[in-house]
């Protein structure tokens, strides 16, 4: 390889890296005004999880309590700084090991910008979706950025052959979030295409080993823990900002009826759609690539699911980017993304009295971010059935 090449690919990564320190700080500036007297009661969505005023540099990170995978890696690695600062003859700062948290997400949204950027190949797509505005508004305030991390290598892996190894990250995804599980009902789609379950069996004895390895303990000593966030995920609300939610506000004010969006016609919504998806990896063209129907299975989950958050945004960024790679797209999704955000969180005393910050708008950004992720499911679904595999990922399916 000419040294030409070698400085491109470092200039690539150290610019990747530049965006993604941008972003954490502009996710820090985002939240400075939490930090004020009083700026927790004025902007209470905006300050949900952030330190109060004196707090540290960083401490905005998540709240509620890290899984066990997260935890353990947290420990390991502050155990190490700690000594490593003993050793160097300089005492820990505990403000910093605070912090580590969040720094380990800012880290891990490096990794993950990385393993994209390097799949992709050269572009702007990787560069845009380093700041994408879910990241700063959400990225760094949830446990599930790890999970993001393992479900791209899972995928990426997958796409190279190594199917043990795929199944490994898959399992680790599951540890932090549940939604990395969408790429394991992907792998088994594509082995009912094939008629060959080998991959799918490796892929699955992974992703089990792994998991209960690392979860093995905590679910012994707290099963009443578990049972109890299974049963709260099985009876989770409908939420405002999901499918169900914007159904049942807008189709009542246009024809007057109420439409039903809980329980059967969730779930059943939810099975006709995977069964589409199935029945459209049967009949393409050619092998579908299997980062095209993860995110499909995916986008069915966030779009009919019972909510539709930036943190469920967060895990459909690099799969738009990696099946797409049309980061004009993707930039004005994200766009819309973050004109609803600022109008839905920050408070009416924010905005001038403008037309576009009343209700009226916040009901037509609802809709218009539905929109976009149907769109995206089409797209991808018609490049899936002409034979267009994920075309960012330079790297040969296993067939």
């Amino acid at each position: 390889m000419s040294t030409v090449r070698i400085r491109r690919r470092g200039g690539g990564a150290l610019l990747v890296a530049g965006l993604v320190l941008y972003a954490a700080a502009m996710a820090w500036l985002l939240r400075l005004p939490c930090r004020a007297p009083g700026g927790g009661e004025r902007f209470p969505d905006l300050c949900a999880g952030t330190a109060p005023a004196g707090g540290s540099l960083l401490a905005s990170g998540p709240d509620a309590a890290a899984p066990p995978l997260v935890g353990m890696i947290t420990t390991v690695v502050g155990w190490f700084a700690a000594n490593l600062s003993m050793l160097l003859g300089a005492e820990a700062d505990r403000g910093a090991l605070a912090e580590l948290p969040v720094l380990l997400l800012v880290l891990v949204w490096l990794a993950t910008v990385l393993a994209v950027h390097r799949s992709v190949g050269r572009g702007p797509d990787a560069l845009v979706m380093a700041i994408a505005p879910a990241v700063l508004l959400a990225g760094f305030t949830t446990w599930d950025l790890w999970a993001v991390l393992f479900l791209v290598l899972a995928l990426l892996f997958h796409a190279r052959g190594s199917c043990t190894t795929s199944g490994v990250f898959l399992g680790l995804g599951a540890s932090v979030a549940l939604f990395p599980v969408a790429a394991l009902l992907a792998v088994l789609f594509l082995a009912a295409r094939r008629r060959q379950f080998r991959d799918f069996a490796l892929v699955l004895l992974g992703a089990v080993l792994t998991w209960a390895l690392v979860n093995g303990p905590s679910v012994v000593t707290s099963w009443d823990r578990w049972t109890a966030g299974l049963g709260t995920l099985a009876q989770r609300p409908v939420a405002d900002s999901s499918f169900w939610g914007v159904w049942g506000r807008l189709v009542p004010a246009l024809i007057g009826t109420a439409p039903a969006g809980t329980g059967q016609g969730v779930l059943l919504t939810l099975v006709l759609c995977l069964l589409g998806v199935l029945v459209a990896a049967l009949v393409a063209r050619q092998d579908p690539g299997v980062v095209q129907v993860s995110f499909l299975v995916l986008a069915v989950f966030v779009l009919f699911g019972t909510d539709y958050s930036l943190v469920q945004v967060l895990w459909l960024v690099p799969l738009v980017v990696l099946a797409r790679r049309r980061w004009p797209e993707f930039a004005a999704w994200q766009l819309v993304e973050l004109a609803h955000w600022a109008v839905l969180v920050l408070p009416g005393q924010t905005w001038p009295e403008l037309p576009w910050t009343g209700p009226g708008a916040l009901e037509l950004l609802a809709v218009l971010r539905l929109l976009f992720l149907v769109y995206f499911v089409v797209v991808v679904t018609v490049d899936l059935l002409r034979g267009r595999r994920a075309t960012a990922t330079k790297v040969s399916e296993v067939g």
